[in-house]
Formats: structure tokens, C-alpha cells, sequence
């Protein structure tokens, strides 16, 4: 049975020591939020949404022009190379069928290489650099949307999150959330014990919250959507993990930092790293990353 790792000696004892945690809601109050599904085959000029700061707000075309200008500059440069290469013979149908595929798969490369080109000259430049948050305005959620995983090493991660969050000094701004999509009932059990077990040891003021879903509708998205919809009015920003997610507490706290200085942004993503990588290419990719 999964449950979650003992804590380390050392670590603080709930102030609390008659808290049972069985004895809270899992969840907190509902707090809806309108989120309406957004149509990708026509567009109307009437719902684009205005800008939190109009006067901030200024559209980048020249960066725009870059990347996607430079991308379509490299994928036409890459195809006409390799219809060279196809060309010096008599050009079958199946050659041609190569160019279309290698046009295509080049084609998004060359937007990845233009995009990342013009972040690197904005990271020399120092543009958009963010400087050490030592206060936040607004309530966030960490959320964590999971589907028949371990138990043990699901909590467990949230745990050190909540930890390194907690050791910012800024921790009473966030809150964490386990939405569970989980259809497998021995996981199902595993992960409410867990979940206990941590609340348990990390006392009333641990601001965990865990949801079961009885039906994955629409999987992943689905299950963003609902916790959205029912607890979203809660919350300015929202930090959306992987099941097999850890992110340091300081990238947080920078991750808010950083929505909280531009309300028009829609999506901050940070760089992936790969974790205690095993295989030989691996520790390459994990060294490039950093």
C-alpha cells in the first residue's frame, strides 16, 4: 500500500496535536468561475478580450516578425535544399512525398530555433529579467492533476514543494491542490490515505486540498476545467504541475511574481530540467538545460 514517507528528523511538529485531519473538508468552499470553451473555428472581433493594462499594452511586432518571419525564412531556405538533394535524379512521387514530410517536421524546428534565438539575445540583454520577490499581492494555487499514479511519490513531492514554497517566507500565499482523475479504486483509496497522512503531519494550517472526480470527462483538460470552475473564484494565478513534476519553491514564488507584474500575460512556462537522469544521453540534455 503507498503511503507517504515519514518526515524528516527535524522537521516541525503540527502546533495542533489533537488535529485530526479526517475531520476537515477536503476541499474548500466552492468559488465559481466562469470558463467558457472557446471556439477555434471562427473568430469574432467583438470577443477578443481587452487588455488589464491598455496603456501598458503593446502588441510586438517586430518580435513576432522574427520568429515567425525567420522561421518561414529557414523552412523555405531547408526545403529548397533538400529538393536539391532529391532533384539530381529523375524526381519520383515518393521523393516528393519526402520533400512535403521534411517541410513540415523542418518547419517547426525552424519556429523553435528563431524563438529560442530571440529569448537568448533577451536573456544577454537582460529583458524581462526577474529580480527576487519579496512580497506577493494575490492568492495563487499550485494544482496537480493525477491519473492512477503512485501515491507515495505524488504526495511526497508535494510535500517538498510546499516546503521550499514555505522556506521563501512567502508561503501563506499559495495554496495546494491533487485533483485526481484516478479510475483504478486500490489507487483511489491509496491516494486519500496519503493525503491524510500528510495533512495530518503538516496540521490544520496546511492549505492541502485534495478532489476525486468520478468520471474523467475529457481527461486532463476536463479535469483543469472542473477545478477551475468550482474553486477558480479563489485564486489570481494558478501553477498547473505534472504528475511527475518538482519545482523548487523559489521558481514559484518567481513564476508569481512574474504574472503579478504583467496582468495581460496568459502563460509563463518555465525551462524543464530532467531529474537524476540515468541513461547515457540524458545528463547531457540535463546540463544543456540548466
Amino acid at each position: 500500500m503507498d503511503v507517504v514517507a515519514a518526515p524528516r528528523t527535524g522537521a516541525a511538529e503540527p502546533e495542533n496535536r489533537n488535529y485530526s485531519a479526517a475531520r476537515e473538508p477536503a476541499t474548500p468552499p466552492e468559488a465559481r468561475l466562469v470558463m467558457p470553451v472557446q471556439s477555434f473555428r471562427q473568430w469574432r472581433a467583438e470577443d477578443r478580450r481587452q487588455p488589464a493594462v491598455p496603456r501598458d499594452w503593446k502588441t510586438p511586432w517586430l518580435k513576432r516578425l522574427f520568429v515567425f518571419g525567420g522561421g518561414l525564412a529557414l523552412t523555405a531556405f531547408g526545403a529548397w535544399e533538400m529538393y536539391n538533394v532529391v532533384s539530381v535524379s529523375r524526381t519520383t512521387s515518393l521523393q516528393y512525398a519526402l520533400l512535403v514530410l521534411f517541410t513540415i517536421n523542418f518547419s517547426w524546428i525552424a519556429l523553435a530555433f528563431t524563438s529560442a534565438l530571440l529569448g537568448f539575445f533577451g536573456v544577454l540583454l537582460g529583458a524581462g529579467r526577474a529580480e527576487r520577490a519579496e512580497s506577493l499581492k494575490h492568492r495563487t494555487v499550485v494544482v496537480m492533476p493525477i491519473y492512477n499514479e503512485s501515491s507515495a511519490r505524488i504526495f511526497a513531492a508535494v510535500a517538498a514543494i510546499r516546503e521550499s514554497v514555505e522556506a521563501t517566507g512567502l508561503g501563506d500565499h499559495f495554496d495546494y491542490f491533487i485533483v485526481s482523475d484516478t479510475t483504478n479504486p486500490d489507487v483511489w483509496v491509496a491516494e486519500e490515505r496519503a493525503f491524510l497522512a500528510l495533512r495530518e503531519r503538516l496540521g490544520p494550517n496546511s492549505r492541502v486540498y485534495y478532489r476525486h472526480r468520478p468520471k474523467n470527462h475529457h481527461r486532463k483538460a476536463g479535469n483543469i476545467a472542473d477545478f477551475v470552475t468550482r474553486w477558480g473564484g479563489h485564486y489570481e494565478h494558478m501553477v498547473v504541475l505534472d504528475a511527475d513534476s518538482l519545482m523548487t519553491g523559489t521558481c514559484i514564488v518567481r513564476l508569481t511574481a512574474a504574472m503579478e507584474a504583467d496582468p495581460d500575460a496568459g502563460i509563463i512556462q518555465s525551462l524543464p530540467l530532467i531529474i537524476r537522469a540515468a541513461r547515457r544521453a540524458e545528463p547531457g540534455t540535463q546540463n544543456r538545460g540548466r
